[in-house]
């Protein structure tokens, strides 16, 4: 009986050991400010979406992916070990703040979006119209 309790005792002491060395302490010190955390992920989510064009992609070609991403960070002061830290705290401790962090960056991507498509019906409605008159005129 001593000896499945001195057993049972040591892996339960092994596994709570093994357990508590997997947790690394996450604080909130040194982290990425929201405001340029919505501001990276912004230029890093045009990126992604303008580096398949094959004019862009010529000019990186030299640079993966993932340098390309690392400059970014780099070009608004921070590094990607702050970048990664930022990221895992707010995916493991606060994932709702996350979430709204996203939304921010979906609200800004949209707006450009937006602005872009207007000036393209813009300039496309320019160079349709070769008249440069009123486009109306009303004779009594």
């Amino acid at each position: 009986m001593t000896r499945v309790t001195l057993i049972l005792f040591i892996a339960i002491s092994l596994l709570a050991g093994s357990c508590s060395g997997r947790k690394k302490k996450l604080d909130s010190s040194n982290l990425i400010p929201e405001k340029d955390l919505v501001s990276i992920l912004t230029d890093i989510y045009i990126t992604d979406g303008l580096l398949p064009l094959p004019k862009i992609h010529s000019r990186f070609i030299v640079l993966d992916t993932v340098s390309t991403y690392h400059q970014i960070i780099l070009n608004h002061g921070y590094s990607k070990e702050t970048m990664d830290k930022t990221m895992k705290y707010y995916f493991y401790r606060n994932p709702k703040r996350l979430v709204k962090i996203y939304d921010e960056v979906l609200g800004k991507l949209s707006k450009m979006e937006s602005l872009a498509e207007k000036e393209v019906l813009l300039k496309a409605g320019h160079i349709d119209n070769y008249w440069s008159g009123k486009e109306f005129y009303y004779f009594p």
